[in-house]
């Protein structure tokens, strides 16, 4: 259903080198890495010879390693957000919802966390996750091209960027899938 990995053509931690793909919507969501390498302490985003791939590569996996270990604990009925985009002015995340085996998965910006920044240690994904308290699940027409890009084969610009239903198990796949290619 879906697939997360880093652009390793992108030489930097820049705006388009974390790419989200989900073929069966036709749905691609590209964002920026950087605001994810920044907490590391030797990160120095003006050393132009250094691509920070390493970097990169594993803090999206921490990312989606969350992702995987908070869905599988979910209770039905529960609601949780799973970050995808981290950025000074908010977070882009997946509203999810637990219906017995199946998620509800819609994608959406929160400005919750705006300008605080999040650590992807458990701790700060496990209290964002639970503590976003308003969510705008975004359509094609109040998409920011300034802070990341989704392209969609839709005629409809009022419909979600991104809503699908999986399994608990397909998502799981689909993020150990992702997580392999980041080795």
């Amino acid at each position: 259903m879906f697939f997360v990995t880093v652009d390793e053509k992108v030489k930097d931690a820049g705006p388009d080198d974390l790419i989200m793909e989900i073929p069966k919507l036709g749905t691609k969501i590209v964002c920026p890495t950087y605001f994810l390498v920044l907490p590391y302490e030797d990160f120095d985003y003006q050393d132009e010879d250094e691509d920070y791939l390493p970097e990169r590569k594993y803090s999206v996996a921490i990312v989606l390693n969350f992702w995987k270990h908070t869905v599988r604990k979910m209770k039905d009925n529960e609601t949780r957000y799973l970050p995808l985009l981290f950025h000074e002015v908010g977070m882009g995340c997946f509203k999810v919802i637990k219906e017995k085996n199946e998620l509800r998965m819609a994608f959406g910006f929160t400005d919750d966390f705006a300008g605080d920044g999040l650590n992807i240690d458990r701790d700060s994904l496990e209290d964002f996750s639970k503590s976003v308290q308003s969510i705008d699940v975004l359509t094609m027409s109040a998409c920011s091209p300034r802070i990341f890009q989704v392209t969609r084969k839709s005629d409809n610009p009022d419909e979600p960027v991104v809503s699908f239903n999986i399994s608990i198990d397909e998502c799981i796949q689909d993020v150990n899938n992702s997580r392999n290619k980041l080795r």
